[in-house]
């Protein structure tokens, strides 16, 4: 599966970026200067200042209605990656934050694998269906997204999502539990991003 990592301008710490291949959206650069990677930078670099020397680059218009961060999420569909690991989407502006999260949508309408990763937690976007493991006792939250998300069946969970129906105005699905080490469900209305504890 061809993988490619994007890095955003996040105030927060990185943790290890496992990708071999790099794409930095403008300042996201800056946070990997000097690390053995294949880079590329994206962006209209308004926010890194300059444009970097020594490494490939895509400028992008200044004037734009998108962020540098869907644009790389657009060039790494079109380039052909099936999956983007997105890092420094946490920490700062909160509706950057929200826009970074959007971030996970705009790749599952691409059908790009795609997930956020921070020092304390991994982020997806999901419709359908989604499994994950990980160590019994860890926080899993599910927010919907775009509307009502409805639920079918769930396991490894606490608290069940069998027959759940989580409105985007819910605070329901917060703080659930791991009680196996593989938690799954079931959607069959709408979708969510699912937050899970690192």
């Amino acid at each position: 599966m061809r993988t490619i990592a994007i890095v955003l301008n996040s105030p927060s710490p990185l943790p290890e970026i496992e990708e071999n291949e790099v794409l930095c959206a403008d300042a996201g650069y800056l946070k990997i200067v000097g690390v053995e990677k294949n880079v590329i930078v994206i962006g209209d670099f308004d926010s890194l200042g300059t444009v970097p020397k020594n490494v490939t680059t895509i400028t992008c218009p200044v004037e734009k209605d998108y962020t540098d961060g869907e644009r790389a999420i657009r060039y790494a569909a079109e380039k052909g990656y099936e999956k983007v690991t997105v890092y420094g989407a946490d920490g700062g502006r909160m509706d950057m934050q929200f826009a970074n999260l959007l971030l996970l949508k705009i790749a599952y309408d691409l059908h790009l694998k795609a997930e956020i990763v921070t020092l304390k937690e991994r982020v997806f976007y999901v419709e359908n269906s989604f499994s994950f493991s990980c160590d019994k006792g860890k926080t899993v939250s599910v927010i919907p997204h775009g509307g009502e998300a409805v639920f079918t069946s769930s396991s490894g969970l606490y608290y069940s999502l069998d027959g759940v129906r989580l409105t985007p105005s819910d605070t329901v699905g917060l703080s659930n539990k791991t009680t196996e080490r593989t938690f799954s469900f079931s959607i069959k209305k709408g979708g969510a991003f699912v937050f899970i504890e690192r």
